[in-house]
């Protein structure tokens, strides 16, 4: 109900009365923030779930000494991962479903913080991360695609990495941890869990674009080897038997 509410009134409120384009984005990406912390609090003082955040000093948005933002890249087990990896950055950018921008509730706010949308053409879509990032916005974005299967990672698309190639930027790679397969896929939301959720959320070390691939290959080969390298990185640390 505070989400409507929210949706309905403050970020139409918030469009009206802010006429700066990078202002109402900022205000508007902090608000989508705060709201999904205040998501997250609820859920926790009525026992539903409980949130860990590990190393969170690697979790910057701010931009890089290059100027350039960051892609944040995680893997996506359950329904609320963007929830609450969005309650801890202010501001972000995020691409999101393009049906949520003709929801009277939500299009308020993901036009007003500027999200990119996912129905573009795919050149435009790469285009529009590669401007943002070149800009100093970083953004999160979940190479699978889809949700995690509960056994291992699914293959990276590659599109990320055609950014991360483009932009040379650094890469933050998030890992996404939880105790058992409620709001997994193919298991319905509402179905009751075992117990509570604990969801852990783990920010591994920066890493550079240069690190991942070798920027001598030709574009092609140096964005397979960036997005398997990066799928490593999170495989490895989610102790997968096969990385």
């Amino acid at each position: 109900m505070g989400s409507l509410v929210l949706g309905g009134i403050w970020f139409r409120l918030l469009a009206r009365i802010e006429h700066d384009p990078a202002e109402l984005e900022r205000r508007s990406q902090r608000g989508i923030s705060l709201t999904f912390n205040a998501f997250l609090r609820v859920m926790t003082v009525l026992g539903v779930a409980q949130f860990h955040y590990r190393d969170m000093h690697n979790l910057t948005t701010a931009p890089s000494a290059d100027g350039k933002g960051r892609l944040i890249i995680a893997n996506h087990p359950t329904l609320i991962d963007v929830i609450a990896l969005i309650s801890r950055m202010p501001n972000v950018q995020c691409i999101v479903k393009h049906e949520l921008f003709s929801n009277f509730f939500i299009s308020p706010a993901v036009t007003g913080a500027n999200y990119i949308r996912n129905d573009e053409d795919p050149e435009k879509l790469t285009q529009d991360c590669i401007d943002a990032i070149n800009s100093g916005k970083s953004i999160v974005v979940f190479p699978e695609g889809t949700r995690t299967p509960a056994s291992n990672l699914l293959k990276f698309h590659r599109g990320f990495a055609a950014v991360a190639c483009a932009t040379q930027c650094e890469i933050v790679p998030i890992t996404i941890t939880v105790n058992h397969r409620t709001l997994m896929k193919g298991v319905p939301w509402y179905r009751v869990p075992p117990e509570r959720l604990s969801m852990t959320l783990t920010a591994l070390p920066i890493v550079s674009t240069r690190d991942l691939c070798d920027t001598t290959l030709p574009v092609p080969t140096r964005k397979r080897h960036l997005s398997r390298n990066a799928q490593k990185i999170l495989e490895v640390s989610l102790g997968y038997p096969n990385a």
